[in-house]
């Protein structure tokens, strides 16, 4: 009698350990194919991250870094500073000299109207405002020309247009901005300038300053 209860308990063990084998091999086997999923999920996303430069590359992080600079300084949100920034790059105009032209003119603040007219953060005159809009395929809205990104637009357009007027002269360039082409003509024919070159003017001057100390802070924004 005693020998079969033997017989039987052994059994029983010997089915649990059967079972537990098979639920353990079953749960390894979820737990496997779970990491799997992890690693597959993994690769895709780090995949995306690659595709999407999502990545804090050195030249990414740079390129942050100047995003929050310009939002920092200007006030302006971060879409209207990328968009200043892009603007800059696609039109080859430093973007620390839009920003010291910008900060002379009106001091980033976008509703600034000028004593002649003179409108927004690069304070355009009516014609110079509505000239730009016509070449860039904007209908003149003079409520527009108060958004950042459109001033911006038409400001760095005309940079462009008296860089390459005056072969990269910074400053034919602001003299000539803030003067008009006719007026720094005049400026240079009678000989009007303080300063060692006749091109050379207090708007030139202050707004290459300002251009100078936003470098200067842009350097120790990186550290």
């Amino acid at each position: 009698m005693e020998s079969k209860n033997i017989k039987q308990y052994m059994g029983l063990i010997m089915f649990v350990c059967l079972i537990s084998y098979v639920f353990l091999f079953k749960l390894s086997a979820i737990v496997d194919a779970e990491i799997l999923s992890y690693e597959e999920t993994t690769k895709v996303r780090l995949k995306k991250i690659v595709n999407t430069y999502e990545l804090l590359t050195p030249t990414k992080l740079i390129e942050n870094q100047l995003l929050v600079f310009v939002n920092v300084e200007t006030g302006l949100n971060y879409s209207e500073s990328q968009f200043m920034i892009d603007k800059c790059n696609d039109k080859d105009i430093d973007l620390f000299l839009l920003m010291g032209l910008l900060q002379k003119e009106s001091g980033f603040d976008p509703n600034t109207t000028g004593s002649s007219g003179e409108m927004g953060l690069g304070q355009l005159m009516e014609k110079t405002a509505k000239y730009y809009s016509n070449k860039l395929g904007y209908e003149y809205d003079e409520k527009l020309i108060y958004e950042p990104t459109r001033n911006i637009d038409l400001a760095v357009e005309h940079l462009a247009y008296l860089k390459q007027l005056y072969s990269g002269d910074e400053h034919k360039m602001l003299t000539a901005y803030n003067r008009g082409a006719k007026g720094l003509e005049n400026y240079i024919r009678d000989k009007r300038s303080p300063f060692e070159e006749y091109s050379m003017s207090s708007y030139s001057v202050d707004v290459l300053a300002y251009r100078d100390e936003f470098k200067e802070q842009f350097e120790k924004f990186e550290e």
